[in-house]
């Protein structure tokens, strides 16, 4: 018959002195505790038993485990703690199938052959969102010995002698958001042994990844490991046998270079290009190419906005005027990264520049000589890349070509520099103690054309509502020559092509003299011609 048992004192018998043989709970509370030095600090025999620790078990002596679940459906949740002293004795032990493991507390284990958690049999689930600390020699952090395990750790697993989390079966899905760390030099934060088990990362490993097969016959080492965006890797990643899978997916806008041992078969999930040469992975994240379009629209589109101010200003069309004219001007540009697309990266882009027109008369067409110097700053992904763009342009700005039924149109023709500092930080490397290498920088320019054209209409609606229209389009072409990248990374020249078109119109309310108020509605459309592709190479490798 289930019962359900409390310990809420200190205790020194197993299940403090209670029996649970199926279906049975045993609950120790904050104030509770089991130590004990023969035996186990909880043991259940039987299917469906519930143990759940919220204060102590402490064990002294060899083979005396914390918490032994010995058969099937069992469900452990330990938000206390569990310490163990003696050789051979686990934290925490599964022996059956389909048991459930959650640690929100602490398993601590201090010596040889000393697990902090172990199971033995089949589709178990592990969720470690506490601390699971080893210390002895050939005292594994988590060990999974059977099939279809599954392991999420969200918290922290450190083992000081030996490998953080060994997976000795097959088909087993790990998956690390937390920290794994193995400070023994001779051990893997993490060690796969086994066929088609899965590991799936995107927290922090410290020490080496390892792939390899295992003692059974079946067991081949192809095993799959995906680095998920948020890893760190501060150890080798080896394989022993087969030809494990190193899956990169650690977003578009971080660059990495791992360095492997053994054959490996890699791929990029954002769908970068990459090399694979000398047991050398690498690959630079796209913010500066991905962006470049969308900072050549950006840098002209509050040019063009400007020089559209002037269009009709009144200043400008008084008779006899020649007055050089001034416009500052500043904006932001923002984007989210596309969920569907994995190769593209979220940025922000502030920019601020400064026009300055002066009346130019000749006898056949007036004009405004216009000289204009932009600064804008690129934040890529979450600070992995940050591009600053100095440009100057000068060029001819037409004013009144027509006025034809209330248009007013304007044409300009540009040329102009730009020149670029980048800076890439937070390049991931597995070869370093703090899992990233050196950040990056590059100086490189570019030369660009932009022509324009701008439409205005104004009509009066009646005295306290008037109607602004525009329209507007431009061509651009930036060519962007060659530059590097520290020692390793060479940029190609890439030519821009980028036709732009929009219209915009206002209803302006006047209530009464030096009060309006305004309704905008405006869509800009944009066509990237040429370039859309940028070339580089890694090492003298193209990618």
């Amino acid at each position: 018959m289930a019962a359900d048992f409390t310990i809420n004192s200190a205790q020194t018998t197993k299940n403090g002195g209670n029996t649970l043989d199926g279906s049975d709970m045993i609950t120790v509370t904050t104030t509770g505790s089991i130590s004990i030095t023969s035996g186990s600090g909880i043991e259940t025999s039987g299917d469906y038993n519930t143990v759940l620790v919220n204060g102590s078990i402490s064990t002294t002596g060899r083979n005396r485990h914390g918490i032994v679940n010995k058969d099937n459906n069992n469900a452990t949740t330990l938000t206390g703690s569990v310490t163990t002293s003696g050789a051979g004795s686990f934290g925490i032990t599964n022996q059956g199938d389909n048991n459930i493991s959650t640690i929100i507390g602490d398993i601590s284990t201090t010596a040889r052959l000393s697990y902090g958690l172990e199971n033995k049999g089949n589709e178990n689930t592990t969720i470690v969102s506490g601390k699971i600390s080893t210390a002895g020699s050939s005292a594994f952090g988590i060990l999974d010995q059977g099939n279809n395990n599954v392991t999420t750790v969200t918290g922290r697993v450190t083992a000081d002698g030996s490998n953080g989390i060994y997976v000795l079966g097959n088909t087993n899905t790990t998956t690390v958001t937390g920290h794994v760390t193995s400070n023994n030099s001779l051990s893997s934060a993490i060690l796969i042994e086994g066929t088609g088990n899965v590991i799936n990362i995107s927290g922090t490993v410290k020490s080496n990844i390892t792939s390899a097969a295992g003692n059974s016959p079946s067991s081949t080492g192809l095993n799959s490991f995906t680095l998920q965006e948020g890893a760190i890797i501060t150890g080798s990643i080896l394989a022993f046998s087969g030809t494990p899978t190193l899956n990169i997916d650690v977003g578009a806008a971080t660059s990495y270079r791992f360095t492997t041992t053994g054959t490996w078969t890699v791929d990029d999930l954002d769908g970068r290009a990459f090399t694979n040469t000398g047991n050398i992975v690498s690959s630079l994240g796209t913010g500066n190419s991905e962006t470049a379009a969308d900072m050549l629209f950006e840098r002209n589109r509050v040019l063009g906005a400007s020089l559209a101010r002037h269009v009709k200003a009144p200043t400008d069309r008084a008779e006899g005027a020649n007055l050089v004219w001034m416009d500052m001007y500043s904006g932001n540009f923002d984007r989210s990264q596309d969920s569907t697309n994995p190769a593209s990266v979220a940025f922000k882009s502030d920019i601020s520049g400064l026009t300055v027109g002066m009346p130019i008369s000749t006898s056949s067409q007036p004009f405004d000589l216009v000289l204009s110097r932009a600064e804008s700053k690129t934040n890529i992904g979450s600070g992995q890349q940050k591009i600053n763009v100095t440009s100057f342009k000068i060029g001819a700005f037409f004013k009144d070509l027509t006025q034809a039924k209330g248009w007013d149109v304007a044409a300009s023709a540009m040329i102009g520099r730009n020149s670029y500092r980048g800076l890439r930080s937070s390049i991931l490397d597995n070869t370093t103690a703090t899992g990233y290498g050196a950040s990056l920088s590059s100086d490189y320019s570019s030369s660009e054309i932009m022509l324009g054209l701008t439409g205005k209409h104004s009509s009066i609606i009646n005295p306290k509502m008037r109607f602004d229209g525009k329209l507007h389009g431009s061509l651009t072409r930036e060519s962007i020559k060659s530059y590097q990248e520290g020692t390793n990374f060479s940029w190609k020249d890439r030519t821009l092509v980028q036709a732009t078109a929009g219209a915009s119109a206002t209803f302006v309310f006047v209530p009464q003299p030096n009060l309006q108020t305004y309704i905008k509605l405006g869509a800009t459309r944009r066509a990237l011609m040429g370039g859309k592709q940028a070339s580089y190479s890694i090492d003298g490798v193209a990618c």
